[in-house]
């Protein structure tokens, strides 16, 4: 009997997916139901060791990328309809990290970057390079103050900071925020 990691198709999609799909089939009879699990079966079936569930969503998105692929959204990743986007990609769409490692490859520019040479959802190419977080490393954020008369001063400390380490604050910093002045001092550094 064909198994999902030992239980049948059927009980995995209704366990896992059932509710979800619900709303959508509200409209439909059961049999709508029913040609969804069996359609879950199906995919399940193409499962090999050699052919992965990452590979089947790939080969189905790019079958279906021209009904699709114009839809963008900044709360679902597009690409597994389960977590939130993190990487914005140059098509506008946006992916979650999980799926930024799945359809991505390793750099060979540093350790814990992805290469994404094609968005997962449209096609298009986009050869582009996103760094991750490291498993036990917690995001850095920079937070700068307008700092009114001494605002001159934090554009200093940075620019030191810099030198002193040899690499850019953007490399460094995950997420930089402030006031608008305190922002803009930021990116008067990397411009």
């Amino acid at each position: 009997m064909l198994t999902v990691l030992g239980f049948p198709p059927a009980i995995v999609f209704a366990t896992l997916y059932e509710e979800t799909c619900k709303p959508l089939l509200c409209h439909h009879s059961a049999e709508g139901s029913m040609g969804i699990t069996r359609c879950f079966e199906n995919l399940v079936t193409k499962m090999t060791p050699l052919r992965s569930s990452a590979i089947i969503r790939r080969d189905c998105m790019q079958r279906f990328h021209q009904q699709y692929g114009q839809s963008v959204s900044s709360t679902v990743c597009l690409v597994c309809l389960f977590r939130p986007p993190e990487h914005m990609l140059p098509c506008q769409h946006s992916i979650c990290e999980n799926c930024l490692t799945i359809f991505g490859k390793p750099s060979h520019q540093a350790e814990y970057h992805i290469e994404l040479s094609r968005c997962p959802i449209c096609n298009d190419e986009c050869g582009i390079v996103f760094r991750q977080l490291p498993p036990t490393k917690h995001p850095i954020i920079l937070s700068l103050d307008g700092g009114g008369v001494r605002g001159i001063i934090q554009p200093g400390l940075l620019m030191v900071l810099e030198t002193r380490l040899g690499v850019s604050i953007g490399e460094i910093v995950d997420l930089c925020v402030g006031t608008r002045v305190g922002r803009s001092k930021f990116h008067c550094l990397h411009e």
